[in-house]
């Protein structure tokens, strides 16, 4: 009796529906993107982010974030400075997808050689929804892919940078050896405006 080769192909029904999610929507698709540190604070979705005032924005530099003497922080407690909207007029010099799937993006002072770090959150991450600035996020994402197009998952150096005006809340992060990161690890997180 000849063997049946084709008993040992049949994929298991259940492995063949995961396999055409995968197809259709992408890994992405089918994982909650969202970070762990802070992350409360990253995307304002902490009970003191409703004290963020909204209609004072604070007009800066690279060069004075980075200067901005850094808090001792605690995993979840916001602090002073991160209750401030900041805008500034810099150059972006490069942009990649991070593991939490945020769009991470290195801005460049105008007259000084120093950088610091701008992110997008991914709305991929269900929690996203909670965030108070929920619609900006969503419309800052729109806005970079406008001017820069989806980015890719490994980092790209612009060889010409792009001087833009870009705005979001104040954020200390911790330093784990981010591409850009300031001395004192200040960031815009969460991005809320972005122009050319």
């Amino acid at each position: 009796m000849k063997p049946n080769i084709f008993k040992y192909t049949i994929i298991n029904p259940i492995l063949y529906t995961i396999i055409v999610l995968i197809l259709l929507t992408g890994i992405e698709g089918m994982t909650n993107y969202c970070g762990l540190e802070r992350w409360d604070i990253k995307q304002c979705r902490d009970i003191k982010a409703s004290n963020i005032d909204t209609n004072k924005i604070f007009i800066s530099t690279v060069y004075d974030e980075c200067s901005i003497k850094r808090p001792f922080l605690k995993l979840n407690e916001r602090q002073p400075a991160e209750y401030q909207i900041v805008k500034l007029n810099c150059l972006i010099t490069g942009y990649g997808v991070e593991s939490d799937m945020d769009i991470h993006i290195v801005l460049k002072d105008l007259n000084y050689n120093i950088t610091m770090i701008a992110e997008i959150p991914s709305i991929k991450c269900t929690e996203l929804r909670e965030s108070r600035f929920y619609n900006k996020i969503n419309s800052a994402g729109n806005q970079f892919i406008h001017i820069f197009g989806y980015p890719l998952t490994h980092f790209v150096t612009l060889k010409q940078p792009v001087p833009v005006s870009i705005t979001g809340v104040r954020f200390f992060d911790f330093p784990h050896f981010q591409k850009g990161c300031a001395p004192n690890a200040v960031e815009l997180h969460p991005v809320l405006d972005l122009k050319r």
